[in-house]
């Protein structure tokens, strides 16, 4: 009985997440497009839990579906501002001014181009399935005897912090990439950076954020110290962190703006830098790089989550701040004497 309910579960997530999918493709209002790829997003993390891995149900939840539905909304309230105070360019036509605002109803080109696509898309997984390798047993046998021996009892932490710590390395480089381009397009977007966040008139965004930032900062440090043991780690805690300096941002906090600053640029190469120095000690104490020596192993990857912690947290929120702020409108031309 309890099988069958847990297949018909199973089923009914896997048909409302295709649906979900679909309706957030289709929708034509960019508002609810947005809403429609957060709950998938939700969705998805708990098809996650369905599959025994709570830890990329966590930053599922906090990256994919959290940051990045706030970064969304703040694009479209810049589209949506962008389109009352100027309107559509005057050279765009019909066609383009409905894209922008959702009007123009999809034509059969844009039907048949998803079409090609999902075709495209169902040949690749096919091909990926087809050509993947024969499971070796000798080879899964020396990995799961690793990971039982290993310090640390979690596998996601030990796989992405010691067995395949380069893999996490390069991570950290590509989201630094991330945040120094959003502060790029915030340095040639927003010449104005003392101009406040919309929320500073609110007066219960800021109730909000006082009862629920304590709560976010003790849920992030206790992912991080279970991160070892049980799910948890530095990506989800980081997440949080960064959930709690966009709810404070948003709350009128200014000093969370991410701008030119020798602070902002320590946060960018925190993550690299401390992945180059854990190489580098292990190195210098008869390992290999990124190979941690007999007795370092978990004390290593325990200091390492932590610095990653706050890599991590401090670059998402940056992507989110560097943007978040409205620029100031144009100001008019000086009449010529």
């Amino acid at each position: 009985m309890i099988r069958a309910m847990n297949l018909g579960f199973d089923l009914l997530l896997a048909a409302g997440l295709v649906y979900v999918a679909w309706r957030a493709l289709g929708v034509r209002d960019l508002f609810t497009a947005i809403v429609l790829f957060i709950a998938f997003g939700l969705l998805m993390a708990l098809c996650w839990v369905r599959l025994d891995a709570p830890d990329i149900a966590l930053a599922e939840a906090a990256i994919g579906a959290g940051l990045t539905g706030a970064l969304l909304l703040d694009a479209l309230g810049h589209l949506s501002g962008r389109r009352a105070g100027q309107g559509a360019p005057p050279d765009t036509d019909q066609d383009a001014r409905g894209e922008l605002d959702g009007t123009r109803p999809p034509r059969m080109r844009d039907h048949a181009a998803a079409g090609v696509l999902g075709l495209f898309a169902g040949l690749i997984v096919a091909g990926g399935l087809w050509f993947l390798p024969i499971p070796d047993g000798g080879a899964y046998a020396a990995m799961a005897s690793a990971l039982d021996a290993h310090p640390v009892s979690n596998a996601v932490t030990a796989v992405l912090l010691d067995l395949r710590a380069y893999d996490t390395f390069l991570e950290m480089g590509v989201l630094a990439l991330a945040a120094l381009g959003a502060l790029m397009l915030r340095a040639t977007a927003a010449p104005a950076p003392q101009a406040l966040p919309p929320a500073r008139t609110s007066r219960l965004l800021p109730a909000i954020g006082g009862v629920l930032v304590p709560f976010m900062l003790m849920a992030a440090v206790y992912l991080y110290w279970a991160g070892t043991g049980r799910s948890g780690g530095a990506f989800p805690a980081g997440a949080i962190l960064a959930a709690a300096c966009v709810l404070l941002f948003l709350s009128g906090t200014q000093q969370l703006a991410a701008r030119d600053h020798p602070v902002t640029r320590s946060v960018l190469a925190l993550g690299l830098v401390a992945f180059l120095a854990a190489g580098w000690a292990s190195a210098a104490m008869g390992g290999g790089f990124l190979q941690w020596p007999q007795g370092w192993v978990y004390p290593g990857i325990l200091a390492l989550e932590g610095v990653l912690t706050l890599a991590i947290g401090g670059m998402l929120a940056m992507i989110y701040t560097a943007d978040a702020q409205p620029p100031q409108p144009p100001r008019p031309p000086r009449e010529s004497p």
